[in-house]
């Protein structure tokens, strides 16, 4: 999902990017790239190794606007064609922690919440069908040899619930799966949003990833 206000940046030509994620603690650079016009500062590093770094509390600016004040940014270090494939699954939680059903609309579509942890309902979260990667317009820096995205995904719970958005964004370098970076975002009635992230080995996508997918009208590679 595009951060509000910000400016779609176009991703290059298609295609897919690791280590092992270690937690950190640390304040996140600024500026991705002086071209960008999209700046970033004041985060925590929450998980990094050599190929990727993701930091949560993230200011986000494009020039003196505040696109977000507390975003996650996913930092991928590659020197050919680095990608963004991210996947979304929301849930709602009710007091006593029962599932709630419910539709989400956003700008690349609507798709239910889930109401069994055990089957996830995943959307590709895209909004350049039938270009499935994130930055081609979710708000992205693609610079020489390194791809910067961020995301704040609205959690907004009602008396008593939780709500829950949950990532699995699939990070692609020179046309391979390199990395996955598991990330969510989350908040209790009564509370401050909160952010967890990990980052795991992989060379390719699970096969419930390219049947979503494909079910949803999106190319890949």
């Amino acid at each position: 999902m595009c951060l509000s206000g910000c400016t779609p940046q176009q991703s290059s030509s298609a295609s897919g990017a690791a280590a092992s994620g270690s937690s950190a603690s640390a304040t996140s650079p600024t500026q991705p790239c002086p071209s960008c016009g999209i700046s970033s500062s004041s985060g925590t590093v929450s998980a990094s190794d050599s190929v990727v770094q993701v930091s949560h509390g993230v200011t986000v600016k494009q020039g003196s606007t505040t696109l977000s004040p507390d975003a996650i940014q996913i930092t991928t270090t590659c020197p050919n064609n680095p990608h963004v494939l991210q996947f979304i699954n929301r849930e709602i939680l009710d007091s006593s922690g029962k599932p709630i059903a419910r539709q989400m609309r956003t700008t690349g579509g609507s798709y239910q919440t889930t109401t069994d942890p055990a089957n996830p309902v995943w959307n590709t979260d895209s909004a350049a069908k039938p270009v499935p990667y994130y930055e081609a317009v979710g708000a992205a820096c693609n610079c020489p040899g390194k791809l910067t995205t961020w995301d704040a995904p609205t959690v907004s719970p009602g008396s008593g619930e939780t709500w829950r958005a949950n990532f699995r964004a699939f990070i692609i370098c020179d046309g391979k799966v390199v990395r996955e970076v598991q990330w969510s975002r989350s908040q209790t009635d009564g509370s401050s949003p909160s952010y967890t992230s990990s980052i795991l080995n992989t060379s390719s996508l699970p096969d419930w990833a390219t049947q979503t997918l494909s079910s949803q009208g999106y190319t890949y590679p």
